[in-house]
């Protein structure tokens, strides 16, 4: 199988066809019923956050399997580089992107993730083309720093758009949620490689309009979410206020 993303495509078909038919046979079993209807209560009452989380997952997907597998393809066919050459730098991209996600997640937590996300998005939307063509100098250094700004840009959308995956749902279908709509994204996005050589055998110019139609998606999506900074910091508050009366209390 060439594409192994496909693969969650069918075994999420065979997900929603047992779903279905789990909730059929439990007519005659109430006790069964609430538990085969995580789909039906999220597909008719969250219906907006899983369409929006699975935008989120789909686009977060595209921009991870392109910048980390499709461009070592892209660099080898479009400069002087060789194969060996390019993976190497895509390692140092990929080492980047490890350290850089934590770090980020990190500030998110400092300041509001939804401003923060679409800064992302609008900086990344202004680098692209001057980044893809740092990419197709034949230049090994404009090459590396290109790739390595690609990484950084990404980890940038990663760290903010990940907590969202399971933020986003209440809590009677966050499991469901998340889960179905991360298949469904990453089903979706499996075609990335597919389209991007697709679009790029007729011009390869082609493949820098397709990032730039993905970040669009990505910013107009982030304006939809709502904003966790206020909860999240309540949150805190009260977990340290109670272990502050916890630290009071006297000792026997």
């Amino acid at each position: 199988m060439e594409d192994p993303f496909l693969l969650g495509g069918i075994l999420l078909c065979f997900q929603v066809y047992f779903a279905h038919k789990d909730k059929g046979s439990s007519t005659d079993k109430p006790q069964a019923s609430d538990s085969s209807s995580g789909l039906s209560l999220l597909w008719g009452e969250h219906r907006g956050i899983f369409t929006l989380v699975t935008i989120l997952v789909s686009v977060y997907g595209f921009l991870y399997i392109l910048i980390t597998t499709y461009f070592v393809t892209y660099i080898t066919t479009f400069t002087t580089l060789t194969l060996p050459q390019t993976l190497m730098i895509n390692s140092l991209s990929l080492l980047l992107g490890c350290i850089l996600v934590p770090i980020m997640g990190y500030l998110s937590d400092l300041v509001n993730r939804k401003t923060f996300l679409i800064t992302g998005w609008l900086i990344f939307i202004l680098l692209l083309f001057p980044l893809l063509a740092l990419l197709t100098g034949n230049g090994i250094k404009s090459i590396t720093l290109g790739l390595l700004l690609m990484s950084f840009m990404l980890s940038w959308i990663v760290s903010m758009v990940t907590p969202y995956f399971s933020e986003l749902f209440p809590r009677p279908v966050r499991a469901t949620g998340c889960c179905f709509a991360y298949s469904v994204g990453t089903t979706l996005c499996g075609f990335g490689p597919v389209i991007a050589t697709t679009l790029t055998d007729i011009n390869p110019d082609f493949l820098g309009y397709f990032m730039l139609i993905l970040l669009l998606i990505g910013l107009f999506t982030s304006f939809f979410i709502p904003s966790f900074k206020k909860e999240a910091n309540d949150d805190v508050q009260a977990i340290l206020q109670s272990n502050h009366l916890i630290s009071d209390l006297p000792m026997k």
